[in-house]
């Protein structure tokens, strides 16, 4: 009896198993096995490379995402405070890729302090931390936020509606936050700056030994980097339009 015409045989060396029902690296574009359908299990040769950016005709490095169960790769770099392993969207928070810090037995307050960059003194980080949301949570507190936000909130009226992105702001030695609308193009230093300018706070960033002024989103509690653009951030879900930031004075 003729064999059928039926699977595919793994792409891998030394392999080469037919599977009726394989898969395909969305890297590399070969298919593969059950056993070797992981960009870890077949070596991607592709993973992690320069990719272009659709409708740009631009390049840039895609990260792909450290959790063995995960193929997925972002364009932006989104590294965990704790293990500094690079990880996806939805693998980000350190509960999603069950970070070893989470096991660690040490004391909570300095395990807490450790995992954060440039945090307060350990008494304010006591008193800071709190139930973290996941990124539904805090798009749903964000969207109801937002339409008070718009209402009340200062910017440049010059910044044209669809391009503006919107955030309460929480202030040191103040009780009333800042709400304001910036432009999506801005970076997270820019509007670390305009916040810090309207609220009188000195700025020494840029002076070496002196203590900084850092931004985080308060429902996740991760710091943001001022390199990074809002609207990239937007677009990954780590913050939203109406999130509620917080700027706060690091120990040098």
């Amino acid at each position: 009896m003729a064999e059928l015409d039926l699977g595919l045989h793994c792409s891998f060396s030394n392999c080469n198993q037919l599977d009726f029902l394989p898969f395909q690296c969305d890297y590399c574009g070969k298919v593969y096995c059950l056993n070797h359908r992981s960009i870890t299990a077949h070596s991607c040769a592709t993973a992690n490379k320069t990719v272009e950016i659709p409708g740009t005709g631009s390049k840039k490095i895609s990260y792909k995402c450290s959790l063995d169960i995960c193929e997925k790769a972002e364009l932006l770099e989104i590294l965990c405070s704790s293990c500094e392993k690079k990880f996806c969207v939805h693998h980000r928070l350190p509960e999603d890729h069950q970070c070893p810090s989470l096991h660690q037995k040490a004391n909570s307050t300095s395990s807490h302090t450790s995992s954060v960059v440039l945090k307060k003194d350990n008494n304010s980080v006591a008193k800071h931390r709190k139930k973290v949301l996941n990124p539904k949570q805090q798009r749903l507190a964000a969207k109801i936020a937002l339409m008070k936000l718009k209402q009340v909130a200062i910017g440049d009226k010059n910044i044209p509606d669809e391009r503006r992105v919107f955030f309460s702001v929480k202030r040191p030695k103040n009780d009333k936050d800042l709400n304001i609308f910036v432009s999506e193009r801005w970076t997270f230093g820019q509007l670390l700056d305009k916040a810090a300018n309207i609220s009188g706070i000195t700025n020494a960033n840029n002076e070496s030994f002196s203590k900084k002024i850092m931004l985080r989103c308060k429902n996740s509690d991760a710091d943001l980097d001022p390199g990074m653009n809002i609207k990239a951030a937007v677009d990954a879900n780590i913050v939203f339009s109406g999130s509620a930031l917080e700027l706060y004075v690091s120990i040098a």
